[in-house]
C-alpha cells in the first residue's frame, strides 16, 4: 500500500504539471481549475487506519485522501503481491449525519451504494 500511495502521488504531480499548461491555455486566471483534479496533498496524507482479512483477500481502510472520509481498498492476492480489485468510498450521507440502517445512499453498509 505504501508503494501505491507513493507512486500515485508522483503520478498526480506529473498530471498537475501537464494539466497546468492546458489550463493556462483554456481557463481564465480567476478560474480554480485545480478543484476538479485529485489533490496531491490529499494523496500525500492518506494513511492506513485498519486492515482485515476476508475470504477474497484483504481490505485496507484509509483516511484523509478524500476530504477526511475513509476509503476501503479491496485487495486480492496475485502471486507474491496484492492487486486492488475495487475501492469503496465512505457514504457521504452517513459520514455527515451518522450511520443509518435506512440510508438512501448506502442502505446502512456505510461503504457501498444500495443496489437498485
Amino acid at each position: 500500500m505504501a508503494d501505491l500511495f507513493r507512486e500515485r502521488t508522483e503520478e498526480l504531480k506529473k498530471e498537475m504539471e501537464i494539466h497546468a499548461d492546458y489550463a493556462r491555455r483554456f481557463y481564465s486566471p480567476e478560474c480554480d481549475w485545480a478543484r476538479w483534479l485529485v489533490s496531491v496533498p490529499g494523496s500525500e496524507v492518506e494513511r492506513i487506519v485498519n486492515m482485515e482479512h476476508v475470504d477474497t483477500g484483504a481490505r485496507v481502510i484509509t483516511r484523509d485522501f478524500n476530504n477526511g472520509m475513509r476509503l476501503r481498498y479491496n485487495l486480492h492476492r496475485t502471486g507474491p503481491s496484492w492487486l486492488v480489485g475495487d475501492v469503496d468510498s465512505e457514504c457521504p450521507v452517513c459520514y455527515q449525519q451518522g450511520m443509518s440502517a435506512d440510508c438512501i445512499w448506502c442502505g446502512g453498509t456505510i461503504w457501498e451504494r444500495k443496489k437498485g
